[in-house]
């Protein structure tokens, strides 16, 4: 049997009647942090990930896998610069930067996207880290080598095929692009994320509503700017083949304690476009 992160709706639930939510919401950061603290092995900086019900992690000596391991790192960054909990904030980003260098030998695109997000949360309040920020240009360029290897006018993005939380990726070269400041990463996101809003209908359904609100959030500028969705032109892609598209199914252990910081956006999408609209 293998168990999620530890879970305190239970007792929540019991007392929501008379906690505030603000009090609800410090006790579930503290149950998640928690796990994520024992879920990191401090020997070799990784994130476990499995953990039975009598508390045995499950991994080998290897740890957990890439993707579960980044994700931890963005919660991580997440906590350390969102957290209005000192003690939380510390942890988080000590947690951080124990688990970071790792990623420097991951092959998983999608492992050096989920730390590019957390490397910029991180920075929110602890800017000027050389360490961090020459990671984050490591991991820039990785996705960017990427793009230029396998992007063609015909196929504009990073793989052979499209599989989950894609658009992240897009947030992420925004994001990286426009604070380091890297002009090809940011030419890289927005493209990659018009290919986004050009393939998915789901896609172009939420540039929509999100140019709406780009259009008010900028109407107190001397020059606003003025955005909308992409031009919906069709390419046309390769036939992938059979099973090339996976749903994006959940993992268990250390990635379901992400949840409460990694989930503030309904969508990668919108994440990705409200990066574009904040470089205006």
């Amino acid at each position: 049997m293998i168990t999620r992160a530890p879970s305190s709706s239970a007792t929540c639930s019991m007392n929501s009647a008379t906690s505030p939510p603000a009090e609800i919401l410090d006790k579930l950061a503290t149950s998640y942090l928690a796990f994520l603290a024992a879920a990191l092995d401090y020997g070799d900086g990784r994130f476990r990930n499995f953990m039975s019900h009598g508390r045995q992690w499950l991994e080998d000596a290897d740890a957990g896998r890439e993707d579960s391991h980044a994700r931890s790192l963005w919660a991580a960054g997440s906590g350390a610069g969102r957290s209005r909990n000192e003690g939380h904030r510390r942890l988080a980003a000590q947690l951080f930067e124990r688990g970071l260098s790792a990623v420097e030998c991951f092959s998983s695109p999608r492992a050096w996207t989920f730390t590019l997000l957390g490397i910029h949360e991180y920075l929110r309040h602890f800017p000027g880290d050389p360490n961090i920020n020459a990671m984050r240009k490591t991991l820039t360029g990785k996705l960017v080598k990427l793009w230029n290897k396998c992007a063609t006018k015909n196929w504009p993005w990073f793989e052979p095929s499209v599989t989950y939380d894609n658009a992240r990726m897009c947030q992420a070269l925004i994001l990286s692009g426009q604070w380091m400041p890297h002009k090809e990463a940011l030419e890289i996101g927005l493209k990659s994320l018009r290919r986004q809003a050009v393939s998915d209908p789901l896609v172009a359904m939420a540039s929509t509503s999100v140019a709406a609100h780009a259009r008010t959030s900028t109407s107190n500028r001397s020059k606003p700017r003025q955005w909308s969705p992409p031009a919906m032109k069709p390419f046309a892609p390769p036939r992938m083949r059979r099973g090339q598209l996976r749903p994006n199914v959940p993992l268990s252990g250390s990635w379901a304690a992400t949840t409460l910081v990694c989930r503030s956006m309904t969508s990668a999408l919108e994440a990705a476009v409200m990066a574009f609209i904040r470089i205006g």
